[in-house]
């Protein structure tokens, strides 16, 4: 073998990344034969050495109606390769401060804080620690949804082999935040329209009993469910009656009802006929679940073909506060279910003033005039709410509540202070 120099190794440190690993690989000369060794650059990237993940990146939370607190939760996660101490931070007092606000995370450890809300409130937190970037976390807690429903329960009539019926279902959100609803039927012969929803909106509950070949009672249920709400159950029964050679048919007039009632105020009136357009003798009942409506008159009536009858309804806005009011009352009979829609619109008195007048007294000593006002919960009067000089015999009186009976009268004061008996008395309530 030829003599050739002593092969010489150079090894090349590169600047970059954390440590700099020097390896080295022999090449063998397709000329020489000799064995060459040739440096290799061998470098790695420099690794985090802490980092702190959290999710999720915003916390929301809702308190539930009945309840007074709201829980949620944060994950922190150390991607790096060192240890962290880690530190939840807030100025809200809506919110507790979670047990171990600071936390020690070992390299891909995790911790979870959790946190309780007291009341609505929108606001931030920080997750901060030594040598990571501070985390802010966006927090919102509200009042959480709840469903509302009317009617609470629905109840058909009907034929075997009969037609589809009809009624609607009121969804609403009783709570706060926004309701996201979704409706279901535990059976096949009852279908619901939509069937899912934001807010507030109204379902059509169909029953078609084609299907259906036995008389008798039939139950099924409407489930309404919602994020972050419980559940309501509208209970539906159906009524099915042997299938009649008779027609039994009928019309109601009119086909809704509109009240209008003064807050505290008497009860408004209104009227449903029913007529029997069928070949039959008919039995329609009256049935609502509205609790500011009221049957006048027998709900149930028996009509003969070619006849009417009457239902009388009193609606009032005592105990309510101004605003409109709706609800669904259903005619039933025959094997046929009709829907009347009920609205009240509940208006604020716009009395709050009496005018009074009275008969001059026409004595010579006449001083003037006293007025008097109690309301009909005080037995006696305190002192005059005026005093009047002889020439005033009218008076309005101003700043009187609605819903409240007020009770007036007038004496006559001679020059010496003498005052006469209290004269007649006038009752008035505002409504």
């Amino acid at each position: 073998m030829n003599s050739h120099p002593t092969p010489v190794l150079r090894v090349h440190q590169q600047a970059s990344g954390m440590d700099n690993v020097r390896c080295a690989r022999w090449l063998k000369s397709s000329v020489f034969g000799a064995a060459v060794l040739s440096a290799l650059h061998c470098s790695f990237a420099e690794p985090v050495w802490a980092d702190v993940v959290v999710t999720p990146t915003t916390l929301t939370m809702g308190i539930l109606q009945g309840q007074t607190t709201a829980s949620g939760s944060i994950t922190a996660r150390n991607t790096g390769v060192t240890a962290v101490k880690i530190t939840w931070s807030d100025a809200m007092p809506c919110l507790e401060t979670p047990s171990k606000s600071t936390r020690r995370l070992g390299a891909g450890e995790s911790t979870t804080f959790t946190i309780q809300a007291i009341c609505p409130a929108t606001g931030s937190a920080t997750l901060s620690g030594s040598g990571v970037p501070t985390v802010t976390i966006p927090v919102s807690v509200t009042t959480a949804p709840e469903v509302g429903v009317n009617p609470t329960s629905l109840v058909y009539a009907g034929t075997v082999g009969g037609t589809s019926s009809v009624q609607t279902v009121s969804i609403s959100n009783a709570g706060g935040g926004t309701l996201t609803w979704s409706t279901s039927s535990n059976v096949t012969w009852l279908t619901l329209s939509p069937q899912s929803g934001t807010s507030a909106a109204t379902v059509s509950a169909t029953v078609n009993p084609a299907g259906l070949l036995l008389t008798g009672t039939y139950n099924a249920a409407i489930t309404v469910t919602a994020q972050g709400a419980s559940s309501k159950t509208i209970p539906v029964t159906l009524n099915l009656a042997p299938a009649s050679t008779s027609t039994s048919s009928f019309s109601v007039s009119p086909p809704s009802l509109a009240f209008t009632a003064t807050v505290g105020g008497p009860s408004t009136t209104g009227t449903v006929t029913v007529n029997n357009t069928g070949t039959s003798t008919v039995t329609v009942t009256w049935y609502d679940q509205i609790n500011w409506l009221a049957a006048a008159s027998a709900d149930t009536v028996t009509i003969a073909p070619g006849m009417s009858a009457t239902v009388s309804l009193a609606a009032s806005a005592a105990g309510l506060t101004a605003g409109s009011y709706s609800g669904t009352a259903t005619v039933s009979g025959g094997g046929m279910t009709k829907q009347i829609p009920v609205s009240l619109t509940a208006v604020a008195s716009a009395v709050t003033s009496v005018g009074l007048a009275w008969d001059a007294n026409t004595e010579s000593d006449l001083s003037g005039y006293k007025l008097y006002l109690r309301t009909s919960s005080e037995t006696n009067y305190g002192e005059p709410i005026a005093t009047l000089p002889t020439s005033t015999t009218t008076y309005t009186v101003t700043g009187l509540q609605p819903g409240t009976t007020y009770i007036f009268d007038v004496t006559a004061v001679d020059f010496s202070g003498n005052e006469s008996a209290h004269s007649n008395q006038l009752t008035k309530t505002i409504y």
